[in-house]
């Protein structure tokens, strides 16, 4: 597996958010290490960014990553976003724009979804404590129950 969560493939850009680089980046970051498998989980973090992109220009990168790792012969599985902490909680509707695009294209594409936003959800009523209290992280638990979801994405 390679996680693309927080490889190289996103880089600022100077006109403003992380944006997927060109393709010797991907070479370099990704195929080098001839991954059978890839997690793709980047809407939190591009959503709370000040500078976020929009819907559309968000599925149009993912929508070519995913085509790009598909070409390659590498399984994607598309790995949803948790909700957001009180600090960013103004960008949680984004966010839940993003993982309807991540739901659409792992259907489109055949992909694996670990749908770890709607796992989360579901465990609310247990008022399990998953996302440390900056809202940026998950907790011991939250990682345990985010591992459980990608391991069983279909």
């Amino acid at each position: 597996f390679v996680d693309l969560v927080y490889a190289n493939v996103l880089a600022r850009t100077p006109d403003g958010p992380a944006t997927l680089q060109r393709r010797h980046d991907i070479r370099r970051h990704v195929l080098a290490y001839q991954p059978t498998h890839a997690v793709i989980e980047f809407g939190p973090e591009i959503a709370a960014d000040p500078n976020h992109r929009s819907v559309a220009r968000f599925e149009a990168d993912i929508t070519r990553l995913v085509d790009r790792l598909l070409e390659e012969g590498i399984d994607p599985i598309l790995s949803t976003g948790v909700r957001l902490g009180e600090r960013q909680a103004q960008s949680q509707g984004l966010l839940d724009e993003y993982n309807a695009v991540l739901r659409r294209l792992a259907v489109s594409r055949g992909c694996r979804l670990a749908d770890v936003d709607a796992h989360f959800r579901s465990l609310d009523t247990y008022k399990m404590s998953l996302v440390a209290p900056n809202g940026a992280v998950p907790t011991f638990t939250g990682s345990r129950e985010m591992a459980t979801v990608l391991l069983t994405g279909r």
